[in-house]
């Protein structure tokens, strides 16, 4: 996943990577890939209000985040 978010979506040392997933392997795999990619993590609580995540989006002018396909069902 680190190689991925570095070829494919350019993310450079410094940006910022959010990430919206329930507490899981996957949330670890995720913080650990965006660590390795040399990526500032932070973390958007997928139970929050979507207004709530898209003010933090906004706010830390992130361009990338990372959720489960089932987060937003």
């Amino acid at each position: 996943l680190a190689s991925h978010l570095i070829e494919r979506y350019n993310v450079q040392p410094g940006d910022i990577v959010m990430q919206c997933v329930q507490r899981s392997a996957d949330m670890v795999i995720g913080t650990l890939s965006i660590l390795k990619a040399h990526a500032t993590y932070c973390a958007l609580n997928p139970d929050h209000p979507t207004e709530r995540h898209t003010m933090l989006i906004e706010d830390t002018r992130t361009r990338f985040v990372l959720c489960h396909d089932d987060t937003y069902s």
